[in-house]
């Protein structure tokens, strides 16, 4: 089989891949994309309910913060294609944006379609070649070339990107190909394990609250009794546990049997004054409506009322000192016990890897094997929940694009 010849192939046709792919190919590069699945952007499509959370509003050096200790390697690429470099890029092809209260940004359509379409549209545009139907099957690097087997064929390279996501959803693709073909080429793997997922919990009561989101609340991590970490954001209740951008920017912290606290309405000093007040000008009401004023939802109320055994039918004037020092401590903090968190193939991304120490932060290039890149989820990195990830995605696949592209001008010059 005749081996096709290509200046640059890159593994993988999520918005890594295509974003790569359309950066290089407008420069007149040959550049071909192997996906082995039947179409593009699989993953992206129902990214963000289909809605796709594309960045965030956050100022930049606050940005960089969402990446935990990978926050200096994230740094160099997401400082050299900004999120408003990536919105810049999208209107120049007729596409708004939109910004929720946390200051994530979508489409204004609010559909992933769109940003699936803009790529494949710029990758047509500059003559990019997408093979669908294509696994990678093996990978050498022999005599300054990369030599590839795919299921559709034979295919050669000078300079190679892998993009081909973590894990999670792995009915899009992102079934751990990366991987493989990384450590067959020298690289290290640091262990795959699930991020931005749900929790179970022990004991857990509120499956009449599923559905139920509250905003703002302060969530607390520990283990062994010492507080490993904390996040204030919306909380989900779900059927089986916890969910919400509060429990998912936490998911890289947390372990089976560690304790979560949850401050539903506030610290307890706080409560305890509040409650207070509110007993005083509600002493004709009873408990439960009082509580109503806390802005909680109703059902949420009558369910931790009835689950701690506390009367929420009692007037406000006649309740006894330890009732209200219960309900206090139910609602300043609500514990619960991890019992384990949501299967790789449903978490939203995946923390693990290619190691971060074997890859050049500035230019995405392998410190094991020359002219091989990588881009997006295939890393070690994962951002919290609200448009990080994505814009590391393009952040990174531009940074590959542009190191490419010195190293071919540095050719010319000499």
């Amino acid at each position: 089989m005749k081996e096709s010849i290509y200046d640059v192939i890159i593994v993988g046709a999520g918005p890594s891949g295509l974003f790569a792919a359309v950066n290089l190919g407008a420069t007149g590069l040959k550049v071909c994309v192997l996906e082995k699945m039947n179409s593009a952007g699989k993953k992206l499509l129902i990214s963000g309910s289909s809605q796709c959370n594309i960045t965030n509003a956050d100022p930049i050096e606050n940005f960089i913060e969402h990446f935990g200790n990978k926050k200096n390697f994230v740094k160099k690429s997401i400082y050299n294609f900004t999120p408003v470099d990536l919105l810049s890029f999208f209107r120049k092809s007729g596409i708004e944006f939109t910004e929720d209260r946390n200051g994530k940004i979508f489409p204004a359509s609010r559909k992933s379609r769109d940003i699936l379409d803009v790529l494949l549209l710029k990758c047509r545009e500059s003559g990019v070649h997408i093979v669908y139907n294509s696994a990678v099957t093996s990978v050498e690097n022999k005599d300054s070339l990369f030599n590839l087997k795919s299921v559709s064929g034979k295919y050669g390279c000078r300079y190679l990107i892998i993009c081909t996501g973590g894990l999670s959803f792995p009915m899009t693709g992102s079934s751990g190909d990366g991987y493989r073909l990384s450590e067959s080429l020298g690289h290290s793997i640091v262990m795959p394990v699930p991020a931005l997922h749900s929790i179970s919990v022990y004991e857990y009561f509120l499956q009449d609250c599923s559905g139920i989101s509250v905003p703002d609340i302060n969530v607390i991590l520990f283990r062994d009794r010492k507080k490993i970490a904390a996040n204030r954001d919306d909380l989900l209740f779900t059927h089986a546990g916890l969910s919400g951008p509060v429990i998912l920017n936490l998911c890289r912290y947390v372990r089976k049997d560690d304790c979560i606290r949850i401050e539903i309405a506030g610290v307890s000093d706080q409560l305890n004054e509040k409650f207070k007040n509110l007993i005083l000008k509600n002493g004709k009401s009873d408990s439960k409506n009082a509580l109503l004023n806390l802005n909680l939802p109703e059902r949420l109320i009558i369910s931790l009322l009835k689950h701690y055994g506390i009367n929420g039918s009692e007037k406000c004037a006649v309740l006894k000192k330890e009732i209200i020092k219960k309900t206090i401590e139910v609602f300043s903090s609500l514990e619960f016990k991890i019992k384990h968190a949501d299967d790789i193939k449903t978490a939203m991304a995946t923390a693990g890897g290619v190691s971060l120490n074997e890859v050049l932060s500035g230019s995405m290039e392998s410190k094991k094997c020359a002219n091989l890149f990588f881009s997006g989820e295939v890393l070690d990195i994962d951002g919290d929940t609200g448009g990080y990830n994505l814009q590391w995605a393009f952040s990174s696949a531009k940074t590959a694009a542009d190191s490419i592209l010195k190293k071919e001008m540095q050719l010319k010059i000499h």
